[in-house]
């Protein structure tokens, strides 16, 4: 490797990394290196992930919605949005909630008792939470998140439910 002098490196149009003399490069190397060793210990896969599920119309629990969880560790719920985009037919409540019991399991520790029988519109457990909702649940590998009818009947219901969540 060639040896450059510390007068002979300069600033370039359009470089990314301007050196302004050998001393500022070991220092960035320093730096480099250091960035590097806490790189062993940071984890740069927690980003969010937000799925979508077409709301179903059935009467029974899960009937709604029934979504298991996909990864193969826990995961953090932080949001449950549903856009419902038409209201059911006649009066209807939702729970959305999570289970260990089953697919077909009514649950409402996210949201409860959501009012999708009088209008559309966008509900969530942050400001939808209802009696029993909070704001975010801990779900472990192969375990479900469930939307029930908690009341009258869901014939005619017609929207989307996005889940955001963060690997644990």
């Amino acid at each position: 490797m060639p040896v450059i002098a510390k007068d002979t490196i300069r600033r370039t149009a359009g470089n990314n990394i301007a050196l302004a003399s050998v001393d500022t490069l070991a220092d960035n190397v320093t730096a480099l290196s250091q960035v590097a060793a806490a790189a062993g210990t940071v984890t740069f896969d927690r980003s969010t992930k937000i799925v979508r599920v077409a709301l179903g119309v059935a009467d029974t629990g899960g009937g709604v919605l029934g979504w298991v969880n996909p990864e193969v560790g826990a995961i953090l719920v932080t949001r449950v949005v549903l856009d419902v985009t038409t209201k059911a037919t006649s009066a209807a409540t939702l729970d959305v909630g999570y289970t260990v019991t089953g697919i077909t399991t009514s649950s409402d520790t996210l949201l409860d008792g959501v009012d999708v029988g009088t209008a559309a519109g966008v509900f969530d457990n942050i400001e939808n939470q209802g009696t029993n909702g909070v704001s975010a649940v801990k779900v472990p590998a192969g375990k479900w998140l469930t939307a029930s009818k908690a009341s009258g009947a869901c014939a005619g219901l017609a929207g989307y439910a996005y889940i955001h969540y963060n690997l644990i």
